[in-house]
């Protein structure tokens, strides 16, 4: 009976997750500011231009990653026949991991596997020799020095969704001693001496269960929740330096649907725990300027609003729209399943 019940909560949680990340309409644009039009990357200062950032799909194709920088000189396409649920590309933009469901006589193991971008070589870094529905593996991260790998383990037989870490190698396997039983989504601090996950929780006005998000330390034990309000969150960042993290929050729908999910992107103080409303769209984070005074993301103002590539102060101020990459995202969402 827990192993049913386990299944259905983690099942759940991926039907919320799918639903509020792909289906929410933003209610527009928090205050109205002025959005900037960039249509060449030459006018953006350099440190930008080499920010790189990477865009994921599915559809009937199988599955697609392609890797740029704003100033699109660096560009790169991985593609598998097959569907992957998850990926995350290094730092440096040289490899990638990405997880699989895999077929041994009779059992379907999911393992992690890491690409050497340039060589095309492949390697199993983590998973073990038993069946999906015994034990899985989701949501695979790279430490900031690329050095590490931190990813999602589900214990059906326990009940527990917890963490684990490996080497890039696939050397060092280590099962973290998580002490709350949902722990989704994770994301290292810069210094990995913190890790971001989504975890069960309470919306504190409503008093009704959701997903929140924690702050572990790094062998995976509870230090604090970050949030206490909505329904869920998108994947929580760390800015470079490790003093904040931005996140989206989206709120419950009312009235059996008929008013739209609401949704927010925030900037938070580790230290203070001050929170500040950037903007209120339907969005993800692709990264930051490499001093973290910048966001890039892609979103969109409301849902009659095309997606595209937009840059915005950690601040809130200075909105950007990099209209330059319109017609590529136009093209490349085409013939995806989930966009």
């Amino acid at each position: 009976m827990k192993n049913r019940s386990i299944r259905f909560r983690f099942g759940l949680f991926l039907l919320l997750l799918g639903f509020f990340g792909t289906a929410c309409g933003g209610r527009g644009n928090l205050d109205h500011r002025q959005i900037s039009e960039i249509q060449s990357p030459e006018v953006l200062p350099n440190e930008l231009r080499e920010t790189q950032f990477y865009l994921f799909k599915r559809g009937d194709f199988g599955s697609k990653v392609f890797i740029q920088t704003l100033d699109r000189k660096k560009e790169q396409l991985f593609h598998k026949p097959e569907y992957i649920p998850r990926v995350d590309v290094s730092p440096d933009g040289n490899s990638l991991v990405y997880v699989q469901m895999t077929s041994i006589g009779s059992i379907q193991p999911i393992w992690m596997r890491w690409v050497d971008l340039e060589s095309g070589e492949e390697r199993k870094i983590a998973g073990w020799y038993k069946n999906y529905d015994e034990i899985s593996i989701t949501n695979p991260g790279f430490s900031q020095d690329g050095q590490k790998v931190l990813f999602t383990v589900t214990r059906y037989d326990t009940g527990i969704i917890g963490l684990a870490r490996v080497n890039f190698d696939g050397t060092g396997l280590e099962i973290l001693e998580t002490d709350i039983p949902l722990t989704e989504g994770p994301e290292s601090s810069p210094d990995d001496s913190m890790i971001i996950v989504a975890c069960a929780g309470y919306d504190h006005l409503t008093g009704m269960p959701g997903f929140q998000l924690c702050l572990l330390d790094e062998n995976g034990h509870f230090l604090k929740y970050l949030t206490n309000r909505g329904v869920g969150h998108g994947r929580a960042f760390f800015t470079p330096d490790g003093k904040k993290v931005v996140f989206t929050e989206f709120d419950q729908p009312k009235l059996l649907g008929l008013i739209k999910p609401a949704r927010w992107f925030y900037v938070m103080d580790l230290e203070t725990d001050e929170k500040t409303i950037l903007l209120n769209w339907d969005l993800g984070v692709l990264g930051f300027s490499k001093s973290g005074d910048e966001i890039l993301f892609e979103g969109r103002p409301n849902e009659k609003s095309p997606w595209a590539i937009y840059i915005i102060n950690i601040d809130g101020t200075n909105l950007r729209h990099l209209a330059y990459f319109d017609d590529f995202l136009e093209e490349w969402y085409a013939d995806a399943r989930e966009y």
